[in-house]
């Protein structure tokens, strides 16, 4: 990982977020939540001064995600966790938890350094985690 990135996750419902080509998911998730359209995670890398997009990404599905943590590792993968509502939250093969049990569910995905691909997606309700990280009963 170069120390001259920086890297930052969220959430947005703008649909001209932007993302860049080649990024994991280039166009907003979609739904509806409460009239608007839901939010979703973001990943994106920046260079030193901010003035460069390295990479801008989406993270999410039809219901309502956020980006609420994020940590890189020496090879430059992008750690991010948070929460979803969505039930079709992207995953990868071999995910703890591959498909949604319903309601707020917590997650960690790891991006790739591009921001391409995901390396590591586990969604999980079992955590019980609400999406600002304190427990639920």
């Amino acid at each position: 990982m170069s120390a001259a990135t920086r890297y930052v996750t969220g959430f947005t419902n703008s649909t001209d977020f932007p993302t860049t080509g080649g990024a994991l998911q280039t166009a907003l998730g979609g739904g509806a939540c409460a009239g608007t359209p839901c939010n979703d995670a973001f990943v994106v890398k920046l260079d030193l001064t901010g003035s460069t997009l390295l990479y801008g990404t989406y993270l999410g599905g039809t219901g309502s995600d956020v980006g609420l943590g994020i940590a890189v590792d020496t090879a430059g993968n992008a750690h991010v966790t948070g929460g979803t509502f969505s039930t079709n939250f992207p995953t990868t093969a071999g995910s703890a938890q591959p498909a949604a049990a319903g309601g707020r569910e917590a997650f960690v995905a790891k991006l790739n350094p591009l921001g391409s691909a995901l390396v590591v997606l586990r969604p999980s309700s079992a955590a019980r985690v609400t999406t600002w990280g304190t427990r639920s009963p």
